[in-house]
Parts: structure tokens; sequence; C-alpha cells
């Protein structure tokens, strides 16, 4: 997956900036726009890979799926919450039962993580090992 692809789909996955939503890009910049049509400002890459709304929205199930059962529903039957797989902090395996314990036993003191912390995590390491941004998105 392109980086340009991950954006569509968090913005796909409900993915909405704060005052407005995105509507197309320009000059590299995605430009945001009022509910009523009005230019409001653009963002960068970087600004919505920054945001941790966007990361949620890209593990939604619209999108890449990386969470569990939508389990709570509202009296009009839309979903109120979105419960994430939660992973080992340390190898990225989800955790299983009531004691929340890695499949692979590692040792940690770290909790678990909800599956779009651990995938933004990923990406700050891969910018730390000197990668680009298409680099992490072309492991997911």
């Amino acid at each position: 997956m392109k980086t340009q692809e991950a954006i569509q789909k968090m913005i796909e996955g409900g993915y909405r900036p704060k005052n407005g939503f995105i509507w197309g890009i320009e000059s590299g910049r995605y430009i945001i726009m009022d509910d009523k049509g009005q230019r409001i400002g653009n963002l960068s890459i970087t600004d919505i890979l920054l945001d941790p709304e966007s990361w949620k929205c890209l593990g939604s199930e619209k999108a890449m799926r990386w969470g569990n059962e939508i389990v709570m529903i509202d009296e009009v039957g839309h979903p109120k919450e979105w419960y994430y797989f939660l992973r080992c902090p340390v190898c990225g395996e989800i955790v299983t039962g009531e004691l929340q314990e890695c499949p692979n036993n590692c040792e940690t003191e770290k909790a678990p993580i909800e599956s779009w912390l651990y995938e933004w995590h990923r990406l700050i390491d891969t910018l730390a090992e000197g990668k680009s941004i298409d680099d992490y998105f072309k492991t997911i």
C-alpha cells in the first residue's frame, strides 16, 4: 500500500480533521472544507499522520479492520463504540485471555496496546530507522 492509499483508507474509515472534511489534493496538500463547502485550510501528509484520530480510522471496520466486533449499538442502530484488538508491545501479537497475555510469552511490564496505536508506533520506528513513510505502508 502507498501512503496516499493509506490516507484514502483513513478517510473511508471516517477520518475528518477538526472543523471540516478532506475534499481533495492540491499541490501535495489535502484541502479541508467545512460542512457548507467553504475551503477552510489544508493539511500535509505529516499533519494527517500525526493525528491519532486518523490512525483510529485507518484501523476501523471500514478500512483495515484492526479491531474486534462492534459491540455497542445506539438506539438507532449505529455503532457507538469500537473495540480494538490489544497487541503485545514487544512482538505485536494479539493478546488473549482475561490476563491479556502474549501467546509468545514476551516478558515485559508494558501493558498491551490497541492495534491502531501499535501500528502508529511501527511507523515512528520505521522513520527512526532512516526509512520512509512509504516503506512503512508497504508492510501493511
